[in-house]
């Protein structure tokens, strides 16, 4: 049986946070459950009508005012905006940009995720000089 993946699941997450119309998840995504910040509209009917804005931890660095690229996070908010069906006027990609900008520390606090895992399989690895090395092989739930 395949196994089903998600790349992303909001209900499990670190934290979440509103702002106004908005919903910012600090949750993880990916098969490397990787941390990220997740924006989606506050109130949606139906998640084959959302389009989730993602900034992976690893990208925190361009949000930043210090360090960051600001050219790439005005596109970017630009396009979390036409994402988030919010008219992308200058006042609307300021605001996409100062809620990434404020949950910056706190993507970058988030622990490892806490999902629990099973055993589904034992292996068993022989080297050539007939030493075996046992491991167990597990799967998050």
């Amino acid at each position: 049986m395949a196994r089903r993946e998600f790349a992303l699941d909001l209900t499990r997450y670190h934290a979440r946070h509103q702002r106004g119309d908005l919903a910012v998840f600090l949750t993880w995504y990916g098969n490397d459950l990787e941390p990220c910040l997740v924006i989606v509209p506050a109130h949606y009917e139906g998640h084959e009508r959302v389009t989730p804005c993602i900034v992976p931890q690893k990208a925190a660095w361009i949000w930043s005012e210090a360090l960051g690229d600001g050219a790439h996070s005005a596109r970017t908010s630009y396009q979390f905006c036409e994402f988030l069906r919010i008219n992308p006027d200058p006042m609307a990609c300021i605001r996409i940009t100062s809620i990434i900008r404020e949950h910056i520390g706190d993507l970058l606090s988030i622990p490892p995720a806490p999902f629990e895992t099973v055993v589904v399989a034992d292996a068993i690895r022989r080297d050539s000089d007939g030493k075996e090395r046992y491991s167990e092989i597990v799967d998050r739930v």
